[in-house]
Order: C-alpha cells, then sequence, then structure tokens
C-alpha cells in the first residue's frame, strides 16, 4: 500500500436519550455489510490498513462512499 494515502476514519450515528436528532461520531471500525458494498472482505481490509467492527450490522452510505473514494486513491497510486 502507498505510504501516502491517509486511511478513512468510519462514521457512527449514536443515539440521543433527550434530544429526537442523531448524532453521528466516528466509529471503531467499518463494519463487514460496509465492506462487502464495496467488494472486500474482513481480512483483505485489515491487509489494507482499515479498522473493522464486526459487532456493527449497519451499512452507512457516507462510509461506503468513504470506503469507495480509498480504493480509487490506492488504485490510482498503484
Amino acid at each position: 500500500m502507498p505510504e501516502n494515502i491517509e486511511i478513512p476514519e468510519p462514521i457512527v450515528q449514536v443515539p440521543s436519550r433527550k434530544e429526537l436528532r442523531v448524532r453521528t461520531r466516528p466509529g471503531k471500525g467499518f463494519s463487514v455489510p460496509e465492506l462487502k458494498a464495496v467488494g472486500l472482505n474482513v481480512r483483505r481490509a485489515r491487509k489494507l490498513g482499515l479498522r473493522v467492527d464486526e459487532r456493527r450490522d449497519s451499512c452507512r452510505e457516507e462510509n461506503v462512499k468513504l470506503l469507495k473514494e480509498f480504493l480509487e486513491r490506492i488504485a490510482s497510486k498503484a
């Protein structure tokens, strides 16, 4: 993997008790469905330096977009 590529940080939703809005924060890793949406498995993602959270089962479009952009940057540098 090229050295100059910044590894993306996943975004997750945090439920709020007092307010009806949903807050987002940086997550511990990308979920398995998000990885599958871009054609990666857990082992390959970890080899690329991506963090994986196997407990999450949601698939956020923002994270899928981040992963697609990351893979495009890797492909263009290789």
